[in-house]
């Protein structure tokens, strides 16, 4: 009878202590958590501080540029998939502007 008692008591606290553990490490992470969050939003921080200068308008890229339309092609020019030739005496010559 004794030896009943003893091993239901043994068995009462053997899940106390394991709920015990249970309970202590899921509070113990929560607090790591949220510490972790604390210190990676601090340096998310210090971080977007430091690269402010860099996104200010001085930085910025400037607008693009409206570009003119071509100009009209001449009698002796031929517009060839978007390059510009004009007509010479033995031939064609590429003219670097656009058509």
């Amino acid at each position: 009878m004794n030896d009943q008692r003893t091993a239901s008591a043994i068995h009462s606290i053997w899940w106390q202590v394991a709920l015990g553990g249970f309970l202590a490490l899921t509070a113990h992470s929560l607090v790591e958590a949220a510490y972790l969050k604390y210190q990676v939003g601090q340096v998310t921080r210090r971080f977007e501080a430091e690269m402010e200068p860099l996104y200010s308008s001085k930085y910025a890229p400037e607008p693009a540029r409206q570009q003119s339309p071509p100009a009209p092609l001449r009698d002796n020019q031929r517009c060839m998939q978007g390059r510009r030739f004009e007509r010479v005496e033995n031939g064609w010559k590429q003219i670097n502007t656009p058509c």
